[in-house]
């Protein structure tokens, strides 16, 4: 791959638009965690185009995750590689998707490491989802105007004392839920997931309680919230969501992202889970 930037760019730029957002892209491409190991560069300013050697600290094992099944190939979108590539470097540029990213990426990253309980995998990819829902999809249940007369319908309704404390907790209070969010993307992702779950309402309250219980650890929860082997097929499913969600926004057809992420092998094993 040789890219040219259209302007310069120090390399602290070039790595955070260019080299780390190939690295995630070439994460969701095979399942595994990558790692670049050089990078070749050349100077604008040269006289003579000298290759710059830029070496990078290589974070994971040479046969990590070798029998892991890949999203889809080279061969899979080798025909419009490079729209594939300019839409994956829009949704990390325009989108300001790089926190969604690092979520998101992170459980790969330390996915045959002991490094991140699976409760905090859980949670990333749960932050990760309402991020990406309030990147893409509609983050108002009202409009301006009509949740400004339902603040002040209540606002005036109560005493001058207590106005200022409940308009700070009303604060957020016009932004979807972590229920309407996954319902929502449940439903732009449903191609994939639904043949993965047996209650699509269950599914949205098991993520939901579980995610209350693991960030606040209220115990009338504790019951409600997913734990061991439980957990750890809920974080899958959960992961394909987000999977699906992102070959969308490279172009992929709702339809065909079902198609790579189906004819997946580790897919199939989550759907046997849930049978």
């Amino acid at each position: 791959m040789q890219i040219e930037p259209k302007e310069e760019l120090s390399f602290d730029d070039f790595s955070s638009q260019f080299i780390y957002p190939i690295k995630d892209f070439l994460t969701l491409a095979t399942n595994i965690p990558n790692s670049l190991t050089s990078v070749c560069l050349y100077s604008s300013r040269a006289l003579k185009e000298i290759p710059i050697q830029a070496i990078f600290q290589t974070e994971f094992r040479e046969n990590i995750g070798k029998n892991q099944e890949h999203l889809f190939s080279l061969e899979d979108i080798k025909s419009n590689f490079s729209l594939v590539m300019q839409k994956w470097f829009n949704v990390v540029n325009e989108l300001g998707m790089g926190s969604l990213c690092n979520l998101f990426f992170s459980v790969f990253s330390v996915l045959y490491s002991k490094e991140m309980y699976a409760e905090h995998k859980f949670l990333n990819l749960v932050q990760a989802a309402e991020l990406y829902h309030r990147l893409k999809k509609n983050n108002q249940v009202l409009s301006n105007n009509e949740h400004t007369d339902r603040l002040n319908s209540i606002l005036n309704s109560i005493p001058e004392d207590h106005k200022k404390w409940l308009k700070q907790k009303l604060e957020f209070s016009n932004e979807p839920t972590l229920k309407e969010r996954l319902a929502d993307l449940l439903d732009s992702t449903k191609e994939v997931i639904i043949p993965l779950i047996d209650d699509p309402k269950n599914w949205i309250a098991k993520i939901k309680n579980t995610r209350n219980y693991y960030t606040h650890y209220n115990q009338s929860l504790k019951k409600k919230a997913a734990k061991g082997e439980e957990l750890f097929w809920l974080t899958q499913e959960l992961s394909f969501v987000l999977q699906t969600c992102l070959l969308i926004e490279l172009g992929c057809s709702p339809e065909r992202s079902a198609e790579l992420v189906q004819k997946n092998k580790y897919r199939q094993r989550v759907k046997e889970n849930s049978q």
